[in-house]
């Protein structure tokens, strides 16, 4: 490790996940190294550019103007600090772009397979919902979300409503309880036994 202060430089075309970004940004606000992070990003499925700066503990970021035809879109950042491990700063980093290998992985993490009976949390009013996994990875073109952002799960509720599950948490989804097969089950007659 680097005993200075220095700059490690990433330089990548690959856009990022939102969600993987996200949690990245949260792992390096906790890294007491770093000083600076400055940086610019091409985020999966988002036509403009994320622009993200942080000094010490202060931090901003938000999607800027959109990414010109011609330019060469991906993720170039500055991080600087004192005793930097460059290399597993820069795997972390390439943990979160948006390949098949890391969306694999994500997958593999989750806690529920497709098919899956599980329970999920809607609402205060109508509380748990019964339903199966039909989708991992699930996102919509347009919706109330940040651009760029992907659902762990879909889920079509024993109702029939299509909904989705915004995080894989125990506060909004769960296993399903079993259910009880062939109806009502009666008891095995006792056996008298005879003196």
């Amino acid at each position: 490790r680097d005993r200075t202060v220095a700059a490690v430089d990433v330089d990548v075309a690959d856009p990022v996940d939102l969600g993987l970004f996200q949690n990245w940004l949260r792992g390096l606000g906790k890294n007491r190294d770093l000083i600076r992070v400055k940086g610019v990003f091409a985020v999966k499925d988002v036509p403009d550019r994320y622009v993200f700066s942080a000094v010490d503990a202060t931090s901003s970021g938000c999607f800027a103007e959109p990414w010109e035809p011609r330019e060469k879109k991906g993720c170039r950042f500055s991080l600087i600090g004192a005793n930097l491990d460059r290399q597993a700063l820069r795997a972390d980093f390439m943990k979160c772009l948006a390949t098949d290998e890391n969306y694999k992985k994500m997958i593999a993490n989750l806690r529920f397979k497709i098919g899956d009976a599980v329970e999920c949390r809607l609402d205060e009013e109508r509380g748990w919902c019964r339903g199966k996994v039909i989708r991992h990875l699930y996102k919509e073109d347009v919706w109330d979300r940040p651009p760029g952002f992907v659902a762990p799960y879909q889920v079509r509720l024993d109702t029939g409503m299509l909904i989705y599950c915004p995080h894989d948490e125990g506060g909004l989804i769960r296993k399903a309880p079993c259910r009880m097969s062939g109806g009502a089950r009666r008891r095995p007659a006792r056996r008298r036994v005879s003196a």
